[in-house]
């Protein structure tokens, strides 16, 4: 699962995080309803196990936000996930072959943030990596990929579910503090910004990233 502390990120964590749980209670359930003749009275599921066998991906680069940092590691510790740190500088690609050389390509599938409003993203749910451009070989799998702005803040809010602070701050996308200032539609008259789930232009969502010349 790639993991970098972003709004769609966090999202994502949590999506998976249901998707085992509801899961794995089916599961239960199921035994249950086998074996209601047993005299079995263990009714938990720690679900936790489960999702703690996912691997989670964060790419270091120069100039991150310490609060995005922070709050990466915050949710590493508290669901006490095995997080691989790779080496964002030469690029993504270099990252995840480096990344499949330490897990002997034994990864087949990553859980990502990608959503269909992203820049060279394709609206579909399942998608083979280019292995024939020298990529490694993996499916990307986009749980999100037709989430606008809205469900994104609406998910995040409604489920009360914690996220990177620097979004009450006026930033609506993070990337690095090289290409990252708050949006312009958060600023209000007294020089303070919205929080970003008060964006109400979703169009100017990456508005406050700036584009490399």
């Amino acid at each position: 699962m790639s993991w970098n502390g972003g709004k769609d990120a966090t999202v994502v964590l949590h999506v998976v995080r249901l998707s085992i749980h509801i899961y794995m209670n089916k599961l239960h359930l199921q035994e249950e309803n086998h074996n209601h003749n047993n005299n079995n009275n263990n009714n938990n599921v720690n679900t936790n196990e489960h999702f703690q066998q996912i691997l989670a991906i964060t790419f270091i680069e120069k100039d991150l936000f310490d609060e995005a940092i922070d709050f990466t590691n915050e949710i590493v510790n508290k669901y006490n996930l095995k997080m691989i740190v790779l080496n964002g500088e030469n690029g993504i690609k270099d990252g995840l072959i480096e990344f499949y050389e330490y897990t002997n390509n034994n990864i087949k599938s990553i859980f990502l943030g990608s959503r269909s409003c992203d820049p060279n993203i394709k609206n579909i749910y399942f998608t083979p990596s280019d292995s024939d451009k020298g990529w490694p070989e993996f499916m990307r799998v986009n749980p999100i990929i037709d989430w606008d702005y809205k469900n994104i803040w609406s998910f995040l809010c409604n489920c009360n579910i914690s996220y990177c602070s620097l979004y009450d701050k006026g930033y609506t996308s993070i990337g690095s503090k090289l290409n990252t200032v708050k949006n312009k539609s958060l600023l209000q008259n007294d020089g303070t910004y919205l929080p970003a789930y008060k964006l109400n232009d979703f169009n100017s969502e990456r508005s406050n990233r700036i584009e490399k010349n």
